[in-house]
């Protein structure tokens, strides 16, 4: 998407009392804008993939929310990035993970970023700018490079936890090109799909698909559904993607609610990227997508489904409200714009052995959000956690690793009662180390693992 204009703000992600959780990916910013992205007031944004050319005042905007931003170009603005807190209101400041900005042709009066609150930035060049950063007073970062910095300092439980994140190998989504051939689609409905008659689906959408695989078409499509409850599609049983089936999608609301077997699977006969699109249980039991192929790639995107991993295939998850398990050792997963939400004893995220990095996350509930387990690593950054007025005495952690890594950037809770009594706790061996932090929190950084040689990916 391009912006192009002139006034006051290109988009503006903070004109309501409650924003988000948004994602904002691959867009340009292009024109005498005075603010090329606002992003305020509260539940969590998502930038991704963006460039902004010629804001007069700032090309992002941060205050009162927490943001994920990666791939951040800006070319000819005084300042790249501005994070502050309203009014001197300092819970409520901005909180920021950057990683990878390039910005060019900016104010040689003024810093590159302008910092007075919590932020975490990685991979940062300015050219054309006073400095690459400058936090409150003359804290700062001089120069025009920088590599990794966290303001406040990062917390830890263990003091061998490394003062810096994971730094996982990123990934973007696998480009998929739009079918543009209507006569490649499928449509699961013709094969007796019907929504709303509360009966089982899975013979149907299972026909579908393999008649899409025998004539080689690419697209199987549900088509949305209307009027109340019942008026989902059931899912019963297991529906196999196979074959040229390269996307799974609802045309309109496409509400599919799963039974305790339920799922779609993705394994070593299906295409090399299968992609669902569009599916939503809203409210009732969301059906598994599952990839247990070992090389090819599941995306989900714009879905409400419970995504495992059980392969080697890669995975991709963007502006999903989605719980993951990954039980593969080595099975990577990327999220951008992850929206778990709901009460858990086991953790809405599960990594069990596996690779998971999620950009902009945004989540509340009560119990286990995240749980890192059997060597598995886990990186956020940029998370909103609210806390809907937790017990006192509900003792389970929002994020918990047991023998694993974990670290969190740019990371802010609010609640309007109770937040989380426990807010990490970190197991090694017979060790168990909690960090309770009162009321809210904005972290620029938690580091909750063990020095480890560098990987091969990060080594290149």
């Amino acid at each position: 998407m391009r912006v192009v204009g002139t006034g006051k703000v290109a988009i503006n992600s903070g004109f309501l009392g409650q924003n988000g959780p948004n994602l904002i990916q691959d867009v340009l910013v292009d024109g005498a804008f005075e603010t090329g992205i606002r992003c305020a007031w509260s539940w969590g944004q998502t930038l991704s993939r963006i460039t902004v050319r010629g804001a007069r005042k700032e090309a992002v905007y941060v205050n009162a929310t927490a943001v994920g931003i990666e791939e951040l170009t800006v070319e000819n603005s005084p300042v790249a990035l501005r994070n502050e807190y309203p009014n001197d209101w300092t819970w409520w400041g901005g909180v920021v993970a950057l990683v990878r900005g390039r910005f060019s042709g900016g104010d040689p009066q003024q810093p590159a970023i302008a910092n007075t609150s919590v932020l975490y930035a990685r991979d940062v060049t300015a050219n054309g700018f006073k400095q690459v950063l400058l936090g409150k007073g003359s804290e700062g970062v001089p120069g025009q490079r920088l590599e990794e910095y966290a303001a406040p300092p990062a917390k830890k439980l263990f003091d061998d936890s490394p003062s810096e994140a994971l730094k996982l190998p990123i990934k973007p989504e696998p480009h998929l090109p739009w079918e543009s051939n209507v006569a490649n689609w499928v449509c699961a409905n013709d094969f007796g799909a019907a929504y709303g008659d509360n009966r089982d689906d899975t013979a149907a959408i299972q026909a579908a698909v393999d008649a899409a695989a025998k004539a080689g078409k690419t697209v199987v499509y549900l088509r949305g559904i209307g009027g109340g409850d019942p008026n989902w599609y059931n899912l019963d049983g297991q529906v196999r993607i196979h074959g040229s089936v390269r996307l799974i999608i609802g045309l309109g609301f496409g509400r599919v609610v799963g039974g305790p077997n339920g799922r779609f699977v993705v394994d070593d006969r299906s295409a090399p990227v299968v992609k669902f699109m569009h599916l939503q249980a809203f409210g009732g039991r969301p059906p598994v997508v599952e990839n247990r192929s070992a090389n090819n790639a599941l995306v989900v995107e714009s879905c409400d489904l419970r995504v495992l991993g059980a392969g080697g295939g890669d995975i991709f998850v963007t502006d999903c409200p989605c719980s993951i398990e990954l039980r593969s050792p080595g099975q990577r997963l990327w999220a951008r714009q992850l929206n778990p939400e709901g009460t858990s004893d086991d953790g809405l995220v599960q990594n069990h052995g596996g690779q998971l990095w999620a950009l902009g996350v945004k989540h509340e509930g009560r119990g286990v959000r995240f749980r890192t387990t059997r060597g598995g690593r886990t990186e956020i950054l940029g998370l909103f956690n609210y806390a809907p007025d937790i017990a006192k005495d509900d003792k389970r952690p929002a994020f918990e690793v047991i023998d694993a890594s974990l670290s969190l950037a740019g990371i802010r809770e609010i609640s309007f009662g109770n937040t989380y009594p426990v807010k990490l706790r970190e197991v090694r061996g017979a060790e168990v180390r909690t960090e309770t932090g009162g009321g809210w929190i904005g972290w620029s950084l938690f580091s909750a693992y063990k020095p480890q040689p560098a990987t091969k990916d990060q080594r290149r």
